[in-house]
């Protein structure tokens, strides 16, 4: 190899790295094994009830073939913060090849932080039709206590 290559494959290499801040907010915070807190499902008619520190799991069906999906509209904040499990192995196997135009369930996690009342929205439509009311809601109000 010559020795120009030799130099310059470190610099190419280095360049194709991503780099994410840390520092952005937006990110969900991500829950180590050691600090997993007890996953909660949503009540089935009133507000869920958390106690600060313990987690709310919501599971909806999606269909991202259909240009359908699900945004998160009001997340919570400041009562409530997302969190990103650590990888687990799911229970049963994977269709592989996945299937075409099946249905998934979809996950997002928050964790309780401070005492309060909140509320979670998600609403589930295309994102490139403007005006248009969307073809499904789910909302979730959540009780954190002490």
């Amino acid at each position: 190899m010559r020795p120009l290559h030799v130099l310059l494959l470190p610099c190419l290499l280095a360049a194709c790295v991503h780099h994410r801040s840390p520092a952005n907010a937006s990110e969900p915070a991500r829950l180590s094994a050691a600090d997993a807190p007890e996953v909660v499902a949503p009540a089935a008619q009133g507000p869920t009830v958390l106690a600060v520190g313990q987690v709310l799991e919501i599971a909806l069906q999606g269909n991202a073939g259909t240009g359908y999906a699900w945004e998160l509209v009001e997340d919570g904040a400041p009562r409530l913060v997302r969190a990103v499990p650590p990888p687990r192995q799911e229970d049963g196997a994977p269709a592989d090849p996945p299937l075409v135009g099946a249905a998934t369930t979809l996950r997002w996690r928050f964790r309780a932080v401070e005492p309060g009342q909140a509320r979670i929205r998600l609403v589930y439509r295309r994102p490139w039709e403007q005006g248009v009311a969307p073809l499904r809601e789910a909302v979730f109000d959540v009780v954190a206590a002490p």
